[in-house]
């Protein structure tokens, strides 16, 4: 019984160490970009189209003009 709270964390340990903000990878970044042009090239289309663009706003689906 003693090895299983020497395991288990403290969380007054926990508690105080601040958490270190990392860059994003390439990967990550390359996605976010490739995200972003689709959903311009979405909203350019529903206006060419004059559809709405449909996003969610506070828990609930919504139809918004382009």
């Amino acid at each position: 019984m003693d090895d299983l709270r020497r395991l288990r964390p403290d969380s007054r340990t926990f508690e105080n160490t601040p958490m270190k903000k990392s860059e994003p990878s390439s990967k990550v970044q390359a996605i976010t970009r490739a995200m972003k042009r689709a959903a311009k090239e979405a909203r350019r289309m529903a206006k060419m189209h004059g559809t709405l663009i449909w996003v969610k706003v506070n828990g609930k689906v919504v139809g918004l003009k382009p």
